[in-house]
């Protein structure tokens, strides 16, 4: 018979925490949960030095109570059919785990199976990008969004309250645009700045200088762009409706870059119509 959900303060203080997949995000949680002092045990298919690292998947499951996935969504599948085998050749009834999948993307209704051998499956999601593989916790105030029964939605909140972070619980049909809206505001932003810095360099002769005579610009935009009271944080061409230079922005590009004079026509063509409506 299944016993009682967790209660969160026990699970820090008597229940291993078992983080799966130490690549960027990996790292982050795990150094956030050593800093409220939680119980951690680490796994992944290459060897790590650090003190909770466990060789086997096994190992791991046969410690941990609460489970976090945090390996690529292309492999998050079969890590819970592995998770399924190693729960189904269980010699003795046990509690199940809590399996928190920390994707953005991914639909934790896929692991539905899981629930035959008493798991709750939820979902946490830091809105944050990690930029490399080192032990260091999330930002104060990092929003995490999370997907989780009655019984697990209390637990998650505690954790992300003592993580410092900010809670926004979704339904399952709002995470589709959750993470649309994730990645149009920010995994398209690098591209750009990237090709700025490029245009530039012919001029500065350094990638560096380019992207110190950049950065002044770039900043005052996001801030700009991150005013939610200014309806039209545009500037340049489009915004003053100049047709003629992005005419000729245009054609420049298109004889070296067809694909991104595209891109730079469309975006010009949206900001114009922002402008005009507004």
């Amino acid at each position: 018979m299944r016993k009682q959900p967790f209660v969160f303060k026990a699970c820090l203080s008597t229940h291993k925490i078992g983080v799966i997949g130490l690549g960027r995000l990996g790292h982050a949680l795990v150094a956030s949960l050593e800093e409220i002092q939680a119980d951690v045990l680490v796994h992944d298919l290459v060897r790590h030095t650090h003190p909770g690292y466990t060789s086997t998947l096994d190992e791991l499951l046969e410690s941990a109570s609460i489970l976090f996935l945090t390996v690529q969504d292309d492999n998050l599948l079969q890590l819970a059919k592995d998770i399924q085998t190693y729960l189904s050749n269980m010699q003795a009834a046990k509690d199940g785990k809590i399996v928190i999948v920390c994707s953005g993307g991914f639909a934790i209704e896929k692991l539905d199976f899981l629930k035959k051998y008493h798991c709750e499956v939820a979902k946490m999601h830091p809105l944050q990008t990690f930029s490399d593989r080192e032990f260091t916790p999330f930002p104060r105030r990092t929003p995490f969004a999370i997907q989780a029964s009655a019984e697990v939605t209390p637990l998650l909140t505690e954790l992300i309250q003592r993580l410092h972070g900010k809670v926004l619980s979704l339904s399952r049909n709002q995470w589709f645009q959750y993470h649309l809206a994730a990645v149009v505001a920010a995994n398209f932003l690098p591209l750009f700045i990237r090709k700025g810095m490029e245009l530039m360099e012919p001029i500065t002769r350094d990638a560096e200088l380019s992207a110190e005579w950049l950065r002044p610009l770039i900043n005052q935009t996001v801030k700009q762009a991150l005013n939610a009271e200014n309806d039209l944080p545009y500037s340049g061409p489009a915004s003053r409706g100049d047709r003629e230079v992005i005419q000729a922005h245009t054609e420049w590009l298109k004889e070296r870059n067809r694909e991104f004079s595209t891109i730079y026509e469309v975006c010009s063509r949206e900001i114009l119509k922002n402008v005009l409506n507004s």
